[in-house]
């Protein structure tokens, strides 16, 4: 649905430094790192409270974990400046996805 894309489209954004603002991109993701982050988590919560309005519950077993990593990490991450904790976090974070798609 449109709810769950539109934080993508906010992070697509948001991602880059505008033109002109001479600053890296680890600078840059850790000016709006926040916003990034809990836009990485929205959708899923989301989803999963649409599933739950849904009446189809909360899930167990792989499927249980795999939408819970996909929720802690970005909200772990959002209370650590730590930049390698930072960036194991998000080097972890397409690593999940990937394995999601052999559930």
């Amino acid at each position: 649905t449109a709810l769950t894309a539109l934080p993508y489209v906010f992070i697509a954004r948001l991602m880059f430094p505008r033109e002109g603002q001479g600053v890296s991109l680890e600078e840059h993701f850790f000016e709006h790192r926040r916003f990034m982050l809990i836009g990485v988590a929205a959708p899923v919560i989301v989803g999963r409270v649409w599933a739950l309005v849904d009446g189809r519950g909360y899930p167990g077993g792989f499927e249980g974990a795999y939408f819970a990593i996909r929720i802690l990490i970005p909200l772990a991450l959002l209370f650590t400046a730590n930049r390698r904790v930072n960036r194991i976090g998000l080097a972890l974070i397409p690593l999940v996805q990937v394995a999601g798609l052999f559930r």
